[in-house]
C-alpha cells in the first residue's frame, strides 16, 4: 500500500462503532445478529489440538473504501438507522450533505475519495 492509499482513522470512531454494535447486537433477533456479525467479521482462525478446536484469532473488517458499497458502510447504516424493522441493505445516500443522516456524517470522512496519481504521455 502506498502512502497515497492510506489515511488516519480515529480510534474514537471505531470505538464508538463497536459500542453501538454491542448495544444493537444484544437487542436484536438472532437472524439480525448473524447478519451484523457477517458485516463486521472478516476472518476467524481455528486452532486444532487433538480433537478439540478453539478460536485462535478473529479479524474484524473495517472497509472505508466506498460509500454505499462496502460492508462497513452497510454495517454503520444498519446500526444507526431509525426503522428497526428494516432488513434490507440500505438505499444509496443522497449526494447533498443536508440529506445525509447525522449519524452517517460523522463517518463519511473515513470514506473519503482517493485519487491516484495519473501521468499523461505527450
Amino acid at each position: 500500500m502506498s502512502s497515497s492509499d492510506s489515511k488516519v482513522i480515529q480510534p474514537e470512531l471505531i470505538e464508538m462503532l463497536l459500542e453501538k454494535f454491542l448495544f444493537v447486537y444484544k437487542q436484536t433477533s438472532r437472524e439480525n445478529q448473524k447478519q451484523l456479525l457477517q458485516l463486521l467479521i472478516d476472518k476467524i482462525s481455528i486452532k486444532q489440538t487433538g480433537k478439540s478446536r478453539t478460536i485462535k484469532n478473529i479479524e474484524l473488517e473495517f472497509d472505508f473504501t466506498e460509500v454505499n458499497i462496502s460492508k462497513t458502510f452497510i454495517l454503520i447504516h444498519m446500526l444507526y438507522r431509525e426503522a428497526d424493522n428494516e432488513t434490507d441493505y440500505p438505499q444509496p445516500i443522497p449526494a447533498s450533505d443536508n440529506k445525509i443522516p447525522p449519524y452517517l456524517q460523522q463517518f463519511l470522512p473515513l470514506f473519503m475519495v482517493r485519487f491516484r496519481e495519473c501521468h499523461q504521455r505527450t
